[in-house]
């Protein structure tokens, strides 16, 4: 699950892959979150989802603690909604936080944590006030 500007969401897609077959080590991440409400869902109200990516060229032996502050780490925190005609597409950039990763260096169960306040992102640019961000989910490595 993931907290969003202070409401639970229950991920619907949670992804962890080996992205460099040469560096076995190297991780991307993807997940998704249902930003309807079950009535909406119900309804059948076109798709609005919360997307989160991120990737790691190599991970350290251990637990693998980030800091968005001292880090460059490639991200993207998207809101997608399907229903707006306006503005469907929303991008937000981490500006504080962590992400703790617990490897499965020899497959199974890979947990990731984070806790990161983000800001909308509009043209390279910061708008708007920070929003937090925290989750938790698990992947599979094989």
């Amino acid at each position: 699950s993931v907290t969003f500007d202070d409401s639970l969401y229950n991920l619907k897609m949670a992804e962890a892959v080996v992205p460099d077959s040469l560096e076995p080590l190297s991780r991307s991440y993807h997940i998704v979150a249902d930003l309807r409400t079950l009535e909406e869902v119900d309804a059948h109200v076109p798709a609005h989802d919360l997307t989160f990516h991120l990737s790691f060229p190599e991970l350290y032996e251990g637990t693998n603690v980030y800091y968005v502050q001292q880090e460059d780490i490639q991200h993207l925190v998207q809101v997608i909604n399907h229903g707006d005609d306006t503005d469907p597409i929303l991008n937000y950039k981490a500006t504080e936080g962590s992400i703790v990763i617990y490897p499965a260096f020899n497959g199974g169960e890979e947990t990731v944590e984070f806790n990161l306040s983000i800001r909308e992102s509009v043209d390279s640019i910061l708008v708007g006030l920070p929003i937090a961000f925290t989750g938790t989910f698990t992947g599979i490595i094989e």
